[in-house]
Order: C-alpha cells, then structure tokens, then sequence
C-alpha cells in the first residue's frame, strides 16, 4: 500500500518529517518497505501491511496510528458543498441489505471534465494508480486520504435514473473499466440499471456508464460492502482492485457520509458543477461501537510487566476507544466501528502493547529447558539421512503429494499388487488429483523444468511419503529417492567431462548403506517397466528388497518431454531404518602391510558378479582383508565375460609372508574353480 506524506500530515497537528513518520510506523509494527520523494517534492510511503491492519489502509488510518503513539492531537479537515444544484430524482434500492447495509450517493450537474493538476497526477502515479481524469482522480485521492472507496457513475447513462444493489440471476457477460470481457457468475453482487449491469459491487465499474470526455452529470457513490462478499467475487474474477482490496480488509461504516462530502467540496474545486441538495444515505443511523471488556490482570499477565491504570486509560484515549470502569482493574471499552480487527480482550491487549511501545517491554533473559522426551526413531533416522545425502553432494527436492492421471498411471507400477491409486474427492484440478504412489513423478517434473531454464545437471534427493489403497486400508510409506543426470562431476579445465551412469547411482547407493550402518546390498535383475530393460537392479539385504535402481525408460522420458537421461533411485526407508546396525564397530588402521594378488575369470554371461562375491565372502580365509572387482571385458559376441578381481591378503598380528599369501590364494581359487559355473 502506498500513502503519500502530504495526505498523512493532513490530519496531524504537530509537522512530522518522513524520517519520524517511518520510524514511529516501524515501532508500531507496520513495516515501511520504502520512502519515494515525488517529482512535486512530496513522500510516498510503501506500507506493507498484515490482514488485521485493514483500518491503517488510509492516510486517516495512519494518522490515528501516529496520533496514539506520538501523543499528537488528530485533526479531521471540515469541508462544505460550496454549490447547490436543483433537487435529484435518483432512486436506490438495496435487494441484499446484508451484503450492503449502507449505500450513500449525490449527484452533481454541469461539471467540466478536463486532466487533472500536474500535482494531483503526481501523487497519483506515485501512488500506484494510473490519472483518469479530474473527477475520477479527484475520488481516488479521498479514497488514498480516507480509505473510503468510490465510484463515479455518468449520470446520463443511467437508465430509469434508478440503481439496484442486487445479486445476479446467472452468469453475465462484462465489460470493465479496463475494457476486458469478463464473465460474472450468478449470485455476484452487482449495481444494476433498467438497462443491465453498471458494476461489479466494490471491485470494478461497467464500460457503459463510465465517466468520459462527454460526461456533464455525475452520480458520486459511496458503499459498504460485505468483505466476505468482495473477496469471493475478486477470487472467482481473477481480478483485485484499489477499491476491493480496502473492501476485503473492511472500511469504516460511519465514515461514508464525511467522505462523500468531502469528495464533492473537492470536485467542484477541480471541476465546477451544482451539487444536488438530497443526499441518498440508505442509512442514516450510525453504527454502534463494539463493547469488548479488559482486565488489568490480563494486560499485566500477557505482557509481563507493570502498566497502571493512568496509563492504559490514557492509550484508549488517544486510540479514540473510550473506557467506562465496570469495577476496579476491569473496563468496558467501546471500540469503534472503523477497528474491525478488535472483537476480544486479547486484541485491547495487543493494542496495549503496541502503542506502549515493544521497545519498552524488557526481555528477560531466557531459560533454556531441554525436553525430557526423546526425538522419535523415526524423525532422527530421516534428518540422519538427509544429513548424508546432502554430504554426498545432493540437493533435496521437495514436490506436492498429488499428481496428475498421466503421471500416476507412469508410476503405478511401484505400488504392491493387489493396491490401487488414491484419488482426492473434490480435486480442484485434474493436474492434482491422485496422491502419488512413488516419488518418481514429482522427481521427472521438476527435472523437466529445471531442463526448462537450461540447468542440464541435477544430483537431487526427496523424502516423503507415497499412498495407495490395499484391502481397504490407506497406506503411507516412507520413502527416499536419488536423481542423478548431467556431468557426473564439476567441469575442470584439467579432464574431460562425462555424464553420470547407472554405476555412478550403484556406487552412491552402496556409499549410502555403508554410511548409515546398514548390511551391504544385493542387487539383483529386475523388471520394471518405468526402467531400461537392461540397466535396473533391485537392492536386497537380507532377502528383503528395499528398493529399486536404474535408468528411467526412453518411452517414459518421451512421455513427459524429457530429452534427456534420468537415473532414479526409490528406496522404503521404514525397510531401510529395520536394517540400521544400533552397534557400529570401529576397528584400528591396520600395522602391518597387505599383499595383493591378481586373477581373473571366465563367467557366463548372465552370471551377476554379485554371486562371484558372495562365494568369495564364504569361502575366504581369515587373511582375505578385501576383494573388489577391477576390470570387466566382455568379447563381442562372446557368451561369456572376462572378469578381474584383486584380492588383499593381511595378517593383522605380524607381516604376512609369500607362503601364506599363496596358500590362502590358492585355496580361494580352487573353492571358485569347483563351485562356480566358469567358462
């Protein structure tokens, strides 16, 4: 919101510079994001304002603000109608009193219309809102100085000289201010002629009946507006206006009439003209102020410190919200209709505190109390992870739980047999309709627009749950994923950069078990059809399968418009954290050196090297430290594979000698030749 300086000065008594108005206004609580000094030489106040400070959304408001804290005396300008014109036969009448309970409007004959001041154009531009010209500038200034907004109707385009405040019958087509069609739904409160819509109550004015160069009469209006009302129409329009916006937050209900009056003295300033001599007020009663009862205990309690009585009666005088003592340390005060953010006695304590000034409650010291109850295993297993994922170079995502149809049908086949995909009752958009039974979707989408905005590299991770229904039950799992695609590492002018691959995914993965304590993993040939038939893998530990790894398929890749490679991970951390060893053993650096033996073997083809492993791990000696696999040859049409392992042979008690080294070797290669299927 933005309120120039001078319109704020208006009201005050003392002469304040812009350097206290936006000191005071941070104390306050209001936060000032900017001071912009006009071409006039004038100050723009960029106000940044919470939902409760509807009533501050005015220079009027503002002023109240500062009069209270500063203790300065509010003066509210008296304007008269300088001119009066024949008596008006306009008529209103008000269909929903309780969408609006108050419409106050005049008429005024033979005004000049023509641009406005250079000054007024100024403030205006400033102030965010485009000049129009003079009697259409001229409300949008009193609407910046009081918060009152208007509307100006051409009186001559008004047919039957008849307005009616009514809800539409069904949908209507419109055009607005700014000259874009629009269609207004049924049940849409709206200012209507004999002749169809001249406005979308509170939000935005016709085409037709708008004020133009040819305009001689004009009808002023002043409204209340329901705010619940206002802010559905702007959300089913799309559309928020400077007029909406103040209706949404409320308005003053007993300010419509001096508002009106002053925007009238003001227009016959700029533009001459004969104001009608019987204003339409459709209500003329004031509304009452709002009783709301304060307890000095409750002050005294909620701010921890001492305020007297003088004092908290002085804060409400100056907050014009007078206080009656029903008894001692307890009074009713009368909160004025303009406040509508007070209704409770905590709102009279806020208030309190604001205009008492945070910076004069002290703060004590506080005392740190470490909670007795231990964190779930759940929570610490999950930060633990995450910890290790972002110490392995991974960025985390973080995607919505719904997807959409074509996504989730691209990622059922990770649910359980038997289960079935979840969908939301009442979905807002098909896009967001199925809870998703994977990570995957979410990981692809935000590849793909990462893709969008040329970032080719991603090393990322998620966790999260997924859902799917089995045997009637709604079930939530826990779940990891890894995406890997682009440079597998940094680019460096020293080496030639290359893409990541599946082995890089493998090599992560297993990293990641052995991090978080976890039994080294089997994998396994697997089947699934969001993977490339021949690069995917399911992780086993202890026969349970954990999750699967491998490249996204081509054909799902097109699907979603990715032209690039994806390598995707997705692992049930509730399988995973069953598995975490609680006792982690250490062991000392070795003290004696190793000796190393080469050999290499002929397999089948299909043979995975994993079960060359796990016959090495059961056959091996207790000089065996570590085998690893170190190169891997397969001939071109060959039905077999060349496989290299480099054994690691230490006696942990003294230096290992020749003898022992080939006796161990030996007696490996053997258990191998005998109990493997080697070519």
């Amino acid at each position: 919101m933005k309120i120039p300086l001078s319109l704020i000065k208006s009201f005050l008594s003392n002469d304040l510079s812009a350097e206290q108005i936006g000191d005071t206004l941070t104390l306050l609580g209001l936060e000032v994001d900017a001071v912009v000094k006009t071409l006039g030489g004038d100050f723009i106040f960029d106000i940044s304002l919470t939902p409760n400070l509807g009533h501050c959304m005015s220079a009027l408001g503002i002023a109240r603000e500062l009069s209270a804290h500063l203790r300065t005396q509010l003066t509210l300008p008296k304007n008269s109608i300088q001119k009066y014109g024949k008596p008006s036969d306009f008529q209103v009448k008000i269909r929903e009193k309780e969408l609006c309970p108050r419409y106050v409007c005049q008429s005024i004959e033979n005004v000049s219309i023509q641009p406005s001041p250079a000054w007024l154009q100024d403030i205006l531009v400033a102030s965010g809102m485009q000049p129009v010209c003079n009697v259409v500038d001229a409300a949008n200034y009193i609407m910046l100085k009081r918060g009152q907004p208007f509307h100006i109707f051409d009186a001559d385009a008004i047919a039957g000289k008849s307005l009616v405040i009514e809800k539409l019958i069904k949908t209507t087509p419109f055009v607005g201010l700014d000259n874009q069609p629009r269609e207004v739904l049924a049940n849409t409160l709206v200012v209507a002629d004999a002749q169809g819509v001249l406005a979308i109550a509170g939000i935005l004015g016709a085409q037709r009946g708008s004020v133009g160069d040819h305009t001689k009469n004009i009808l002023v209006e002043a409204a209340l507006f329901d705010s619940a009302s206002i802010r559905q129409t702007t959300k089913s329009l799309a559309f928020r206006s400077e007029s909406s916006q103040r209706f949404e937050k409320g308005v003053d209900p007993n300010g419509s009439l001096n508002a009106v009056q002053e925007l009238i003295s003001f227009i016959q300033e700029l533009s001459g003209g004969l104001a009608e001599r019987a204003l339409i007020d459709t209500r003329s009663e004031a509304i009452e102020p709002c009783k709301v009862r304060l307890r000095m205990t409750q002050v005294h309690r909620m701010l921890g410190l001492k305020i007297s009585a003088t004092e908290i009666a002085d804060i409400f005088h100056w907050l014009q919200m007078p206080l009656k003592e029903e008894r001692e340390g307890v009074w009713i005060v009368s909160v004025p209709p303009f406040r509508a953010d007070i209704s409770e006695e905590i709102d009279l304590v806020e208030e309190v505190a604001r205009i008492y000034g945070y910076n004069h409650i002290e703060k004590p010291t506080p005392r740190f109390n470490s909670s007795q109850i231990p964190n779930a295993r759940e929570y610490s297993f999950e930060k633990n992870l995450r910890q290790r994922l972002v110490g392995f170079g991974l960025q985390e995502f973080l995607t919505a739980d719904l997807i959409s149809p074509k996504m989730a049908a691209a990622a059922f086949e990770w649910i359980r047999p038997g289960a079935s995909l979840l969908t939301v009752l009442h979905a807002k958009t098909e896009e967001y309709s199925i809870l998703r039974p994977s990570l995957l979707p979410g990981m692809m989408q935000s590849a793909k627009e990462n893709f969008n905005q040329k970032t080719q590299t991603l090393h990322a991770f998620e966790v999260g749950r997924i859902h799917f229904l089995q045997n009637d039950r709604v079930i939530e799992e826990p779940m990891a994923a890894i995406l890997l695609t682009g440079e597998a590492s940094l680019p460096h002018w020293s080496r030639k950069t290359s893409d990541v691959d599946f082995f890089d995914l493998k090599g992560l993965l297993e990293n990641l078990f052995e991090a978080m304590h976890v039994p080294h993993p089997r994998c396994e040939p697997s089947g699934h059809p969001s993977f490339h038939p021949s690069r995917q893998a399911n992780l086993f530990v202890q026969e349970r399968c954990l999750g699967s790894f491998g490249e996204v398929h081509p054909t799902l890749l097109e699907k979603c418009h990715i032209k690039q490679r994806l390598f995707y991970a997705e692992i049930n951390l509730h399988l995973l954290m069953d598995l975490e060893r609680s006792i982690h053993a250490m062991r000392p650096l070795a003290q004696f050196p190793n000796s190393e033996r080469d050999a290499t073997l002929s397999l089948p083809l299909e043979m995975p090297i994993a079960r060359v492993f796990e016959k090495i791990a059961s056959t091996a000696s207790l000089l065996l430290e570590k085998a690893k696999l170190i190169d891997l040859y397969i001939p071109g049409e060959s039905p077999t594979k060349n496989a290299t392992f480099r054994f690691s042979y230490r006696d942990p008690l003294k230096t290992i000698s020749l003898e022992e080294v080939e006796s161990a070797h030996a007696k490996l290669l053997n258990s191998l030749l005998n109990e493997l299927p080697l070519e």
